[in-house]
């Protein structure tokens, strides 16, 4: 598989299941509770996420070392979860949070030896 293959069948895997996730909490009453700020916030983020994804593939396309963009990148979700508990004080489920950290750092080591 190409690396254009890799990266349309893995993000579209990713928005569908997160969108099968998000699912299940959607109703009307959740919709007119968003403010316009949130929705022009979120739509902000969510270029600017697609814009990190464009840079992504720049840099892969353009590296020598595929290997390494990809563990920079695999780094960020642990550092995000402990960013969350460190900065946010997100206490919430903090067992699942560390049991997702845990596994993350996992993927990463994986992902380095091979």
């Amino acid at each position: 598989m190409q690396i254009g293959g890799g990266f349309l069948t893995g993000w579209s895997a990713q928005a569908i299941a997160m969108l099968l996730l998000a699912s299940k909490d959607a109703s009307r009453a959740n919709f007119r509770t968003f403010k316009t700020f949130e929705i022009r916030w979120s739509v902000l983020m969510g270029l600017v996420n697609g814009l990190t994804g464009v840079f992504y593939v720049y840099a892969i396309v353009h590296s020598d070392n595929v290997s390494l963009i990809t563990t920079l990148t695999a780094i960020s979700l642990p550092l995000t979860v402990f960013g969350a508990y460190l900065f946010l004080r997100e206490r919430e489920n903090h067992k699942l949070m560390w049991v997702s950290l845990g596994i993350s750092f996992v993927g990463l080591l994986v992902s380095t030896i091979s």
